[in-house]
């Protein structure tokens, strides 16, 4: 007999619930399992993220055009730099634009908060989801073929697939069997909303510093979310202080570029590593997004990337249901992990070079960097597979990220 449930997902996260969303419209029946009040759930207002042209797409794809419409704030350019912000160097400048690869965007920027409550809303309304909010999952045991998930209030659920989305922290690891790679930066982040004078033009800024890069990303034309990275001494020292102390410590690095600051809502902060699973799957079961990687935010690639696996792994377990192939077989989620784990390391390893390389002080480093730039800027083709890359455009996109 199969299961009440297809498939079980663990995390109602934007990644998990999502997926949680495009199973259903594909005609699964899933169970959501999250820890927190979904109802009720209190979202940090000042985190933003900043969705890819293919992340944007997928959104579209799934029904959330007027979400994007009503809150996303489009990205029309990136500027990349390194100094003081507002006065990198020119020599060190690199430009990036959507309409050198013909998009009039790079994707946009959204309140992690106005996407949460689009989603949830959606979800209230799928017959085939089941939601068990303020539940974890105890442990995950094999009977006879299928998988039964044990929760915390003493329900067990058989499933043929379980979709593991509950981030690096995962407690799932020692009981299924897997591991992660990790490596502490000894770097935090900082994020909160800054309203400023001068508009920002839709343009996002990169300015990376010795201690760590600073981003700003447009919310609207006079208000931007920024993640500025720095020591964790240092992100510990700067949670302390009250918010006209902090804004004080945030002018210099901010610089004058966009005219006066001020800060709106509240902040966040957050410790930084790099996390990468040394497998994807396993005896019917995936990992998604945060619980497959968790890497640096100078790219702002974290959710993209998600999103990107949550895609194909969407796309793959349709293709094997439409064949008659048991979902959960080894062989099928094999072809995930296949689809998936060279772009995660590819990523991991990126970001991870990236920041060595800016806040590295090993002599000639900076010249090197100086060349790299210029290098970039001057060579079209190697520009333009950057700028596709950023868009969320390049490799082998799932079909519901690609252009429609």
């Amino acid at each position: 007999m199969k299961p009440e449930f297809e498939i079980v997902v663990v995390g109602g996260g934007l990644v998990g619930s999502l997926l949680t969303h495009s199973l259903s419209r594909a005609g699964f029946k899933v169970a959501l399992i999250e820890k927190e009040d979904l109802q009720k759930r209190t979202v940090h207002t000042g985190r933003a993220f900043a969705l890819s042209l293919a992340s944007c797409n997928y959104l579209k794809a799934l029904g959330f055009a007027d979400a994007l419409e009503q809150y996303g704030n489009l990205i029309e350019g990136v500027i990349v730099t390194e100094g003081e912000a507002g006065k990198g160097s020119r020599e060190g400048i690199l430009e990036f634009m959507p309409s050198e690869i013909g998009e009039e965007s790079f994707g946009c920027m959204i309140q992690e908060a106005n996407l949460l409550e689009a989603v949830g809303e959606r979800l209230k309304k799928e017959k085939t989801v089941r939601i068990f909010s303020k539940t974890t999952v105890e442990n995950a045991v094999f009977d006879d073929g299928s998988l039964i998930v044990n929760l915390s209030k003493g329900k067990s659920i058989p499933t043929e697939l379980l979709a593991i989305c509950d981030g690096s922290q995962t407690s799932l690891g020692s009981r299924l069997g897997y591991s992660h790679i990790k490596k502490n930066y000894r770097q935090g982040a900082i994020t909160c909303t800054v309203r400023h004078e001068k508009s920002n033009e839709g343009l996002a800024y990169q300015f990376f510093m010795p201690t760590g890069p600073i981003a700003f990303l447009p919310l609207s034309n006079h208000s931007v979310c920024i993640v500025w990275t720095n020591t964790q001494k240092e992100v510990n020292r700067l949670d302390q202080l009250d918010d006209d102390q902090f804004l004080e410590e945030l002018r210099p690095a901010f610089g004058t570029f966009l005219g006066g600051i001020s800060l709106e809502g509240p902040r966040g902060s957050w410790s930084l590593e790099l996390s990468m699973a040394r497998k994807m799957v396993g005896v019917r079961y995936a990992l998604l997004g945060d619980a497959v990687r968790k890497i640096h935010p100078l790219a702002g690639q974290g959710l993209n990337l998600g999103l990107r696996d949550a895609a194909a792994f969407l796309e793959i377990v349709e293709s094997a249901k439409h064949r008659g192939e048991d979902i959960g077989f080894t062989t099928v989620l094999e072809r995930y992990q296949r689809w998936r784990m060279f772009d995660s390391v590819s990523f991991a390893a990126a970001t991870d070079f990236f920041n060595w390389a800016y806040t590295s002080s090993i002599p000639g480093n900076h010249l090197a960097r100086q060349l790299g730039t210029g290098i970039i800027s001057r060579i079209t083709p190697l520009k333009g597979y950057l700028i596709r890359e950023a868009a969320g455009l390049s490799g082998d996109i799932p079909e519901l990220m690609r252009n429609r």
